[in-house]
């Protein structure tokens, strides 16, 4: 059933994954969510390279909420995203 709680819950991951909070589950909602949902896929090799900060942008976004740039760079808004989900005790 499809009801207020529902809208919130979409109108709330729409916010996170950068489109239009409209509460309704459209096609921009679903491809913004698959590509945020899918993971990453990552070699698990200890390199800290721009695909592993890719995800780690991708899962800030989603915990806090900040508008990142999904660029695999380490910024400084990469890093405020990070300390904000560590000072939440989101990890």
């Amino acid at each position: 059933m499809f009801g207020p709680r529902t809208e919130a819950g979409v109108k709330w991951l729409q916010t996170r994954v950068g489109v239009t909070a409209d509460g309704l589950w459209g096609p921009d909602t679903e491809t913004a969510f698959t590509r945020f949902s899918d993971g990453p896929n990552l070699t698990v090799d200890g390199d800290t390279g721009p695909n592993t900060v890719k995800a780690l942008q991708r899962h800030l976004m989603l915990m806090t909420g900040t508008k990142l740039t999904i660029d695999g760079a380490w910024g400084a808004t990469t890093t405020r995203a990070l300390q904000t989900a560590l000072n939440q005790g989101r990890f």
